[in-house]
């Protein structure tokens, strides 16, 4: 696999499981996902929910926490630090009472995803 693809797919999986687990506080919800890719050097995936309302990208991990031995860290926190290694722009808005988050990674080369 491509090193963007496998970035690109780490970074989503980690904010959608995010969503699941704490959107919606173990009730159903919707989470609508748009894909693009502008000008064939940039990607960009946008989650868009109506869960409750939490911005990740005021969302900050203390850097000891991360490297600490992980039988000695708390659990949770590192999907949204990971996400916001991989990919180089995180925007958050809340509108209309959901909440939607874009990221985007520049490709190295066109469509190397």
């Amino acid at each position: 696999m491509r090193p963007n693809r496998f970035k690109i797919l780490l970074a989503c999986e980690e904010i959608f499981i995010n969503i699941c687990n704490y959107a919606y506080s173990n009730i159903p919800g919707d989470i609508f996902v748009e894909i693009a890719i502008i000008n064939d050097e940039v990607f960009e995936i946008k989650f868009v929910d109506n869960g409750v309302r939490f911005d990740p990208t005021s969302f900050e991990v203390d850097e000891k926490e991360v490297y600490k031995n992980f039988k000695s860290r708390r659990v949770g926190g590192l999907g949204i630090f990971i996400a916001k290694q991989i990919m180089d722009k995180i925007e958050y808005e809340y509108v209309e009472n959901k909440n939607s988050l874009k990221m985007t990674k520049i490709l190295v080369s066109p469509l190397q995803i």
